[in-house]
């Protein structure tokens, strides 16, 4: 990378310097899936170290999104975030909440087309004393079949025809997922899109934010609970219905 750098600044036509940009990215490609590889050696010898510290997980993650956009935007894709307050320090991993929505958000952009539209949205919830991230898009989407395999290490799916891919980004997430005490779930539609959602615990970095927290937020989201009759004391049933879209609800 570093000699392709310095070749860049010496030469001056157009042509040559696409090149050079080709011959950079792709050198970042390929340091990325080697540092993937590795990470993903250390998490299976329980070795990958987890730096906790206070962070602003609102601000983070504006920050990914931001630096993100332009990859977007190359493709014609609308790239958002939703968030319930303006600022929230908890105590977390920052350079693994990178790793994770990083290649999280890339791999969405990745199997998705011009015109389509990527949402992230933070919730929380201070009953649950978690916080979710959920990324959608309106891509390609995941047959159902393969939906339970997408996780496993270099595993392709049928749906890479549409994007080169090695099989290691969502095994990787996982992996990184599980070394934070998180959880992740995928839902999908073919020509509809995918949805991930990841479950973090909550740790605020003040307790004297928790007061506070509970004001601000007003649509404060609960765990995922499925459709589900519930027997009362009184023998009466009665159907639990969960709806995430506020229009409904």
């Amino acid at each position: 990378i570093g000699p392709a750098l310095e070749l860049r600044e010496r030469l001056k036509e157009k042509d040559d310097l696409k090149e050079i940009d080709k011959i950079n990215q792709n050198s970042k490609q390929l340091l990325r899936l080697v540092n993937q590889l590795l990470d993903l050696s250390k998490l299976e010898a329980n070795k990958l170290p987890v730096n906790i510290e206070q962070i602003d997980i609102v601000k983070s993650i504006k920050q990914i999104i931001e630096n993100l956009k332009p990859l977007a935007a190359n493709k014609g894709i609308n790239l958002i975030f939703e968030y319930p307050i303006e600022k929230l320090k908890i105590l977390f991993d920052r350079d693994i909440l990178e790793k994770i929505l990083n290649n999280l958000i890339t791999n969405s952009i990745k199997f998705s087309e011009s015109g389509c539209m990527i949402d992230v949205r933070l919730d929380v919830s201070t009953k649950s004393r978690e916080f979710y991230i959920n990324v959608t898009d309106n891509g390609h989407g995941i047959p159902k079949e393969e939906i339970r395999s997408i996780f496993d290490g270099f595993y392709r799916s049928s749906f890479t025809k549409f994007e080169q891919g090695y099989g290691i980004g969502l095994a990787y997430i996982k992996e990184l997922v599980n070394l934070v005490n998180g959880n992740i779930e995928v839902s999908s539609e073919l020509k509809q899109g995918t949805r991930f959602k990841i479950r973090f615990p909550l740790t605020l970095a003040d307790i004297i934010l928790e007061n506070d927290l509970e004001e601000n937020i007003k649509d404060v989201v609960e765990p995922v609970i499925p459709e589900e009759v519930r027997e009362e004391s009184d023998g009466k049933k009665i159907i639990l219905v969960i709806e995430d879209n506020k229009e409904i609800r």
